[in-house]
């Protein structure tokens, strides 16, 4: 039996791709954001609810590509709508998108720091330094609970048809791109107060389920600081 292709050189080459030295293209956002959904289906039923999701979310904005063909375009036409903040608009879908950016980004990052990192430290970090900010109480208790039955690293990277080795060289690869995407993409939230999770009490690096604590640990990169991480959390 042949081994799966790898959804990790697309991911790679799909951020690599989008030019951040001006307005971003809409079209150019959503067709890497695609690119992050195969790997949802890699991480057990735990984040099924978290692809659907954020595959409604990307549809909103492909529907507006024809009439904001950047993510500039995007919110200013929220802007001026008012709606920036509203549930389910272009905006804060944009917003919450992403955070799947970062978490997929930040998950490989965490599994490829050691041979000895743990699947379930892993998403643990990646999952608490990301999406845990945009999901309600009751979601992010699920995912606390649900983490043990995630596949282990070495399963997890078979099944995505990648070795020790390709592995943590296309995450170094992804990382930078990635984090430039959404330092530059942040930026256009300036002065909005985006609603985030009431209480968002994940944990943080502090308490991994004991089952799976390992050795694997060292700083997060979350996503860039704005001036709504400062506003009083709201129920996303």
């Amino acid at each position: 039996m042949s081994a799966p292709k790898s959804p990790l050189p697309d991911l790679v080459k799909a951020f690599s791709d989008i030019d951040t030295s001006g307005k971003v293209s809409t079209q150019q956002f959503v067709d890497a954001i695609a690119k992050t959904f195969p790997f949802f289906d890699h991480l057990g039923t735990v984040f099924h609810f978290a692809k659907n999701e954020m595959e409604q979310k990307r549809e909103t904005l492909v529907s507006a590509i024809s009439t904001c063909p950047t993510l500039d375009d995007v919110v200013a036409k929220d802007k001026k709508d008012k709606t920036t903040t509203v549930k389910n608009s272009c905006t804060r879908n944009l917003h919450r998108l992403l955070y799947a950016v970062s978490f997929i980004s930040e998950l490989l990052s965490q599994l490829t720091k050691s041979a000895n990192a743990n699947m379930q430290t892993a998403a643990f970090e990646a999952y608490g330094q990301t999406l845990s900010n945009i999901h309600p109480f009751l979601v992010r208790m699920g995912v606390k609970a649900s983490i043990y039955m995630l596949p282990t690293r070495e399963t997890f990277m078979k099944s995505i048809g990648e070795t020790e080795e390709s592995t943590k060289k296309q995450a170094a690869e992804l990382a930078p791109v990635a984090k430039k995407l959404v330092v530059k993409v942040e930026s256009l939230f300036t002065g909005i107060s985006m609603p985030k999770a009431e209480g968002s009490n994940w944990g943080g690096t502090s308490s991994p389920p004991e089952s799976s604590k390992s050795s694997a640990s060292g700083p997060v990169a979350p996503l860039a600081k704005t001036s709504a991480d400062k506003e009083k959390p709201m129920p996303a």
